[in-house]
């Protein structure tokens, strides 16, 4: 197996980068075979933040103490804030702030929010300089910097039925937060999502632990949503029947496994090895969902034949540090995918420099 200089990664990555901070994503012409990569070259590009969201935050969560990353992570800060739309005081974000076609618009959601929260919350954790640099300039407001995400949640946490959809029940323990902001989102086409419910989850454990608060309903009630979901025969199903944007159970289990980091007592020991077992025999349609499986196994305390194994696949699978453009979500209802090099990089760079940590026994 040869080595990634995982250095010279970095500096593949940070070149995709616009000049005025934005990681984009593209748009594929191909609409069902999610093994095939994006032509990122010949693909339109979009101002969606979502995927920037977890390529800045991985980036500075994973390699805090590079410099380079330091300042890409300020101009992809200043991204974050500058999406931010205020309804009525509160602050949310949405898929495309200016949309550049009609059947592009939709109303602020709980996903895009609860990634750019994560991203506001690392800084705050890692980087508080940063941070009392935006507040004491003036650009954006106090209360976008500082807001207070327990209340933007409850607005919208609703108990959750056997068949994981929204009822009015409040003697139920499950708990989720509707995708789409209720007051200002679709009325009947809206749903409880399970990795929008992850996304929520590890974004709020952050800014509890950045308010040193502790756990309360929310984590509770999204947790035994999760829990019984991941336990449940509908975990089997096909992943594009489970989440109306989200193609895989890889990323699912990856981002569960960043949530486990944050807090190892959200999921019972149960649940983290179903979890842990669907991975392992996981079929990986493209080398992103492989870092995403194989990065999950990892965080997850797995030391089976199965992490070499995806280790080979992402290294073999690079071209001088940098890895295609995988499929990472949907738009079902225009058929479109979207990915971007730069957001399937950083998840391989996650997982190879996590393995890298492991073999050294760090």
């Amino acid at each position: 197996m040869a080595a990634i200089n995982l250095e010279r990664s970095i500096e593949r990555i940070l070149e995709e980068q616009t000049r005025d901070g934005l990681f984009p994503t593209y748009r594929s012409e191909n609409t069902n075979d999610f093994s095939k990569p994006i032509n990122q070259e010949k693909s339109e590009s979009l101002d969606n933040p979502g995927l920037h969201y977890f390529i800045t935050e991985k980036l500075l969560r994973n390699h805090k103490n590079n410099p380079k990353i330091a300042i890409s992570f300020k101009h992809g800060l200043k991204v974050v804030f500058d999406n931010a739309i205020n309804y009525n005081g509160d602050y949310f974000w949405r898929w495309l702030k200016n949309p550049n076609r009609p059947d592009y618009i939709y109303p602020p959601d709980h996903d895009d929010t609860a990634r750019a929260m994560a991203t506001i919350e690392t800084a705050k954790e890692l980087m508080p300089d940063l941070i009392k640099y935006f507040e004491e300039n003036g650009k954006y407001p106090i209360h976008l910097i500082n807001q207070d995400y327990t209340t933007l949640l409850l607005k919208d946490l609703f108990w959750v039925d056997e068949n994981f959809k929204p009822i009015f029940d409040d003697s139920r323990k499950e708990k989720g937060v509707f995708t789409f902001v209720r007051k200002l989102g679709f009325k009947g086409d809206n749903e409880i999502d399970p990795v929008v419910n992850l996304n929520i989850l590890y974004s709020y454990l952050l800014y509890l632990g950045n308010k040193q608060k502790e756990k309360d309903s929310i984590v509770e009630g999204i947790g035994t949503y999760l829990s019984k979901f991941v336990l449940s025969n509908k975990f089997d199903n096909t992943f594009e029947e489970l989440s109306r944007f989200y193609l895989s159970h890889a990323l699912f289990a990856n981002i569960f496994s960043d949530v486990v980091g944050l807090d190892s007592n959200v999921f019972s020991e149960n649940v983290k090895g179903r979890v842990v077992e669907k991975m392992r025999v996981y079929k990986s349609r493209n080398v992103l969902e492989t870092a995403f499986s194989t990065g999950a196994l990892l965080k997850l305390g797995y030391k089976g034949e199965e992490i070499n194994k995806g280790i080979n696949e992402i290294v073999e699978s690079s071209d001088n540090g940098i890895w295609p453009a995988c499929p990472f979500y949907q738009h079902k209802r225009l058929n479109h995918l979207f990915g971007s090099k730069a957001a399937t990089s950083v998840f391989c760079l996650e997982t190879l420099t996590n393995y890298e940590i492991r073999k050294q026994g760090v």
